[in-house]
Parts: C-alpha cells; structure tokens; sequence
C-alpha cells in the first residue's frame, strides 16, 4: 500500500503487488536514466535451492530488503519523481498470480 500527498501521483493510495524481477527492472531503469545518481543497491540475490526460496525466512529477509530500497528510493527528491517510479509504484500489471507457488512481495509505503 503506497500512500502519498505528493501532485505527481494521481491520486493517494495505491496497492501493488511486484516480483523480484521487477524491482530489477526499476533499478536498472533509473541508474540508466541517471548515472551521476547513486541508485539504492537491491538485496543481493542469496543462493537458494528452489524450495529455499519459498521460506518464510527468506521472504521475510527479502522482503526487508525491498523495503528498505523502497523507502531510500521514495526519499530521494528526483528519483521517486521520475515517470517510471511513478508507474512502479501505481501502475496494476498483468503478473498472473494464479501459477503453482508464485508469491510476491507486497511493501507499504508512505510518500508524505
């Protein structure tokens, strides 16, 4: 859940659900879109088996980890205000979330 007074966003409270891969994608988007700016690093990929992943103590040591690069990212002046943060953080995608063990993180975030 995104909650923000800021008039770059079009409207207040948003909810989104992302995949790792796509926070990738934000990331690489803005240090592309801004090389002189240091980008917030994400949490590094751990190595995993397939089962691993789906733990509860990864998901919870990953999803920390997103949070954090969400709030750095959300407290940057001229990052959070670029096009495609703004669409990260409010656009709905078409991620089916109906396959056999796909889970997603889910972050709140407050943009005041």
């Amino acid at each position: 859940m995104l909650q923000t007074k800021r008039p770059e966003f079009k409207g207040s409270n948003f909810e989104v659900e992302r995949r790792y891969s796509e926070f990738e994608w934000i990331r690489s988007r803005l240090a592309r879109s801004y090389p002189a700016l240091f980008v917030p690093p994400l949490p590094g990929k751990m190595l995993t088996t397939a089962l691993d992943r789906f733990s509860d103590d990864f998901l919870a040591a990953r999803s920390s980890g997103l949070n954090t690069f969400l709030h750095r990212l959300s407290q940057h002046p001229l990052l959070s205000a670029d096009p495609d943060t703004i669409a990260f953080f409010t656009l709905l995608n078409d991620v089916s979330i109906h396959s056999a063990g796909l889970r997603v993180i889910i972050f709140t975030l407050s943009l005041l």
